[in-house]
């Protein structure tokens, strides 16, 4: 069909169309074209949005690298902290040991009382360097007269107290305490009673460190015939055993033909 019968053909198709159609022609239209364009931005935001979410995922990384990197530092900081408070008390230790001044207290009875003593120890009878020196020495106790045959107490016990504030270089102190009714049996050469000492002694190691020694020691003692001194100290936890050790000892001595 010559292309002008076919156009005038369609030319009386369309006058014969009504308005309704006419709409739903241009409606459709639009419709298919908001559909194109719809689907054209949608197809450039949905690769927007990979995109992001690539961008967001390597941050997401980053981040997780990030948090493990600081955990990280922060255990290596926490043992290098560790590490050096292991050396600075091991380094104060050694200090300690080296220039910390070390005291000792002893402690005897006879006739005369009690005789305290402090004095530095000695190695091989040679007195340490020259050190930092102790301060804030403390002696305190009580010295208590017993009976050995039944325990009770013989006159007043006798408190002493002694405080030192800085030591002399040579740190020898003798501190004589009279015990009268623990004197008298000793010059009689009778062995029926003993002595208690019981407190502390304390001091300051010149570094801050408080040593203290709680003291428990019992004496007992006589004098002989022939003016010799028996007898000694000990620990109270075995001050009953040696009590009678003596008095074997004793009793085997008087035995013994003269």
């Amino acid at each position: 069909m010559p292309f002008t019968r076919w156009f005038v053909f369609h030319i009386h198709k369309l006058r014969r169309v009504g308005f309704h159609d006419w709409v739903m022609l241009f409606a459709t239209i639009a419709i298919a074209i908001s559909t194109i364009v719809y689907t054209h931005y949608a197809k450039k935001q949905w690769k927007a949005m990979d995109e992001q979410k690539g961008v967001m995922q390597g941050q997401l990384d980053q981040m997780k690298t990030g948090a493990k990197q600081t955990d990280q530092m922060i255990s290596a900081t926490n043992s290098l902290a560790a590490t050096s408070a292991d050396q600075l008390r091991l380094m104060r230790a050694q200090l300690v040991g080296s220039q910390g001044d070390t005291l000792r207290m002893q402690a005897r009875v006879d006739d005369r009382g009690l005789t305290v003593y402090i004095d530095r120890p000695t190695v091989d009878g040679v007195a340490p360097p020259m050190r930092i020196r102790a301060k804030d020495v403390d002696i305190a106790f009580v010295a208590t007269v017993r009976s050995i045959a039944d325990r009770k107490t013989i006159g007043v016990p006798v408190t002493f107290r002694q405080h030192i504030p800085t030591l002399s270089k040579e740190a020898y102190y003798v501190y004589r305490i009279p015990v009268p009714d623990y004197s008298a049996g000793y010059a009689a050469g009778t062995l029926d009673r003993f002595v208690t000492m019981r407190g502390t002694f304390r001091y300051d190691n010149g570094f801050g460190d408080l040593i203290k020694e709680d003291i428990c020691i019992g004496y007992f003692g006589y004098k002989t015939k022939r003016g010799e001194d028996r007898g000694g100290s000990c620990d109270c936890s075995i001050l009953d055993a040696s009590l009678r050790d003596a008095m074997d000892q004793k009793r085997k001595e008087e035995a013994a033909p003269k």
